[in-house]
């Protein structure tokens, strides 16, 4: 029983640096550099589908023009079906 407590202990913090990871990522997406950019989408990736919630939440942030741009490039990159018609709508509007 203990030893089900420490897995389940570690698969949840690991599970909240996962998340800082992630907004910490987002956050390095307010960037004119499309190097820098470029280089965060890769991580973005790599992290796949537990990506895709937050990062649609990013993409339709008018606020922030930036991460909104490389938010949805980094879904289209990662391609889940869930971001399908946020990648389409913004394809009709600037």
């Amino acid at each position: 029983m203990k030893a089900e407590l420490t897995s389940s202990a570690f698969c949840f913090s690991e599970g909240l640096r996962q998340m800082s990871d992630l907004e910490v990522l987002i956050l390095r997406l307010n960037t004119s550099s499309d190097r820098t950019a470029a280089a965060v989408i890769a991580k973005l990736v790599e992290l796949g589908k537990p990506a895709v919630p937050r990062l649609i939440e990013a993409a339709t942030d008018e606020t922030k023009p930036r991460i909104r741009k490389w938010s949805l490039q980094a879904l289209g990159a990662i391609g889940d079906a869930r971001a399908a018609g946020l990648l389409m709508n913004s394809l009709l509007r600037p």
